[in-house]
């Protein structure tokens, strides 16, 4: 099947799981039945980070339920591990005779030969791995890595937007919880303190990349220019009748 065409269809139907009602658990197990089910994948699990770069088996269509919360990898053990110490998307058509396998028992794995894993990036950092499985050997295309690899944008946005500020537990996103220096364009010389407030709204997004990044950019600075200009105005009719008065 065409990258393009399950990213669309399987997008969709994550989105609407996502505006649907129930806890973030509970999405995240109808995520991965959506996923597998878009991607024909006999497996979908996925694994979100903790302290210290481990990762934890948090939702899983296919692998043994039993598994959920209780099976662990470090970054860099396993084949998930890898995925998130790389940060980089993996394919095996063998994955068993791998030298990064790792065999845990407690998923039932062992059924399934052919594996696909992306990470999950949010603000630049891993906060998981997002994968399937097929128990047939099968050869995963580029269009099948692309469309997988779009479906964890939107899997991130949801983990980081509505796992972590509801149901407050040990997960790490990244370092999202931990104090940051946010950079930026400023609007007016000095040094400012104060809180960073993550804002989401929820957005239709219709276009997931913009078609001219650059200029995008460019009507960004256009914008924050447009901004300073306003409040030198401002400040200067302040100063205008801040004399007047004098």
């Amino acid at each position: 099947m065409v990258g393009d065409v399950v990213s669309r269809t399987t997008l969709r139907h994550v989105r609407d799981i996502m505006a649907g009602a129930g806890g973030a658990q509970a999405k995240l197990n109808d995520i991965v039945v959506a996923i597998a089910e878009g991607t024909h994948a006999d497996v979908c699990s996925i694994y979100l980070s903790r302290r210290h770069e481990l990762l934890e088996l948090f939702a899983t269509k296919g692998l043994d339920q039993q598994a959920v919360h209780n099976t662990t990898l470090k970054f860099g053990e396993g084949l998930t591990g890898q995925i998130a110490r790389r940060a980089k998307p993996l394919r095996l058509r063998h994955a068993q005779i791998s030298p990064d396998f790792a065999y845990r028992p407690e998923t039932g794995e062992e059924a399934f030969t052919s594996f696909m894993g992306v990470p999950v990036l949010y603000g630049g950092n891993v906060i998981g791995v997002l994968s399937i499985q097929h128990r047939l050997e099968h050869g995963y295309g580029d269009d099948e890595v692309e469309a997988l690899e779009i479906i964890a944008m939107v899997v991130a946005e949801m983990v980081a937007g509505v796992l972590i500020p509801h149901e407050p537990s040990d997960v790490m996103v990244g370092d999202i919880q931990r104090p940051r220096t946010l950079e930026g364009l400023g609007l007016v010389d000095g040094v400012a303190r104060g809180q960073a407030v993550f804002h989401q709204q929820r957005l239709n997004v219709a276009r997931l990349i913009a078609e001219d990044g650059a200029a995008e950019l460019i009507r960004l600075e256009e914008a924050v220019l447009e901004v300073q200009r306003g409040l030198n105005d401002l400040q200067l009719a302040d100063d205008e009748h801040d004399q007047d008065e004098t």
